[in-house]
């Protein structure tokens, strides 16, 4: 019996160590500290983020040690904070660190450069003022630019936001104007070179003028009613005359005689103050100052011819060198103004068709060409000894080389072209060798 009893005993001694383990087992211990998901990455542009957290402590804190970092709040869940926008140029990092009782973690923040997409350039603004010239750019902040404009500049206004700056000037009635506005953004300074030109008040604008005299009628602008000053027009050349009128302006321009081309001044005034200059250049020739009578020069002597208008401001008819008018060109080539003739041209008359033919001669007065092309008689731009001269500017050469043309023939050819085969019974010459018109 003693023997059963004593086994008993030790069985059930056995089954409580069993059972004691068990519960040691199956006991959990409280984790301290857990960072479970975390906000680690950001833009330029910044933001708020969150790190959730495990922890059995009552009290959780959390700093950070960069100032561009700011936590809000830290508890046992989750530590919430927010990234300031960044103006840096390269990656930036900071470190938050997060304590529960003992234990710490540490968790690093990374955010991105910025960025801004905008050069320095040179732009024109409005002369009137009426309308902004709008820039835009592109940029990994939300913050507006800081714009830093000359304190001489006060014709000039910008606002500026994120990827865009608008330009605002005042009306330009003082003259061309321009300065240079600074517009920063984050780490990167951007200067525009801004430009103004000054507003037209005055509708007025000449090409070159011809020689000729002339009248040019101008008159105030829309943009006139946006200033309030007095205006005014004169020009400091004696050739040059203004009349201002109720309506505007009347310039007259006298003819030019005096040998050279010229260049004048009309000048716009606001409360007596020059605010813009026009320049009036006069040529010393016109289609219309080759009309009239010239003295033609040719081998058996010389007489008086009349250029008349032909095409306005393309030909003319010459009158006296053949029965049947001559046509020539007018044409201006470098400045030089001069008459042209085409080797051979059909010539309409009432008893036919006439074939006109211009020979060349060289200096021997013997060599003629039958070539086609056109030869010219270029104005020498001499007021007190007005002269066409021919030259055939290399044409000779180019038919037969190492011959130069130095005077021209006329030669009419009834119902016929003139060529190599044409029998020489068949034409009618005259002036076989011609070279100059003066007046």
């Amino acid at each position: 019996m003693k023997k059963i009893f004593w086994y008993m005993m030790a069985l059930a001694l056995i089954g409580c160590a069993f059972t004691a383990c068990n519960d040691d087992e199956d006991k959990v211990v409280p984790v301290a500290l857990e960072v479970v998901k975390s906000d680690v990455d950001f833009a330029a542009a910044g933001g708020v983020g969150t790190i959730q957290i495990k922890s059995v402590e009552a009290t959780v804190t959390a700093t950070a040690d960069q100032p561009w970092v700011t936590i809000n709040n830290a508890n046992a869940k989750a530590v919430n904070f927010t990234v300031a926008e960044s103006g840096e140029s390269l990656i930036r990092t900071a470190t938050i660190t997060i304590k529960a009782g003992a234990a710490s973690q540490a968790v690093s923040i990374l955010q991105s450069p910025a960025t801004m997409v905008m050069e320095n350039q040179t732009i024109t603004v409005d002369p009137t003022g009426q309308t902004a010239t709008t820039i835009t750019y592109e940029t990994s902040m939300t913050s507006a630019p800081v714009v830093t404009i000359p304190a001489d500049a006060t014709w000039l206004k910008v606002t500026a936001e994120a990827g865009k700056l608008s330009f605002i000037p005042d009306t330009n009635v003082t003259g061309d104007r321009e300065t240079i506005v600074t517009v920063e953004q984050g780490w990167k300074p951007v200067q525009f070179t801004v430009k103004q030109e000054i507003a037209y008040l005055i509708d007025f604008y000449v090409d070159v003028l011809d020689r000729d005299a002339v009248t040019i009628e101008c008159t105030p602008t829309e943009y006139m009613a946006l200033t309030s000053g007095n205006w005014d027009v004169q020009s400091p050349n004696d050739w040059i005359t203004i009349t201002k009128t109720e309506t505007g302006c009347s310039i007259d321009v006298t003819e030019n005689t005096s040998g050279n081309v010229r260049t004048g001044m009309v000048q716009i005034l606001m409360d007596g103050q020059v605010i813009k200059s026009y320049p009036v250049d006069q040529k010393i020739y016109s289609y219309k100052f080759f009309l009239g009578n010239w003295t033609f020069t040719h081998d058996q002597g010389s007489l008086t011819v009349t250029i008349r208008e032909n095409v306005p401001g393309e030909s003319y008819y010459v009158d006296g060198l053949y029965r049947n008018n001559v046509v020539f060109g007018y044409e201006v080539v470098d400045d030089i103004p001069r008459l042209t003739l085409v080797s051979q041209y059909v010539c309409p008359a009432s008893d036919g068709v006439h074939h006109m033919w211009i020979c060349l001669r060289d200096a021997a007065k013997a060599i003629y060409s039958w070539a086609n092309g056109k030869f010219v008689i270029p104005y020498n731009m001499d007021e007190n000894n007005q002269t066409l001269t021919f030259t055939d500017e290399g044409h000779w050469n180019a038919v037969q080389e190492g011959y130069v043309a130095h005077g021209f023939g006329f030669y009419k050819f009834t119902g016929v072209e003139a060529n190599s085969n044409t029998a020489t019974g068949s034409y009618y010459k005259r002036f076989t060798y011609a070279q100059t018109f003066t007046r």
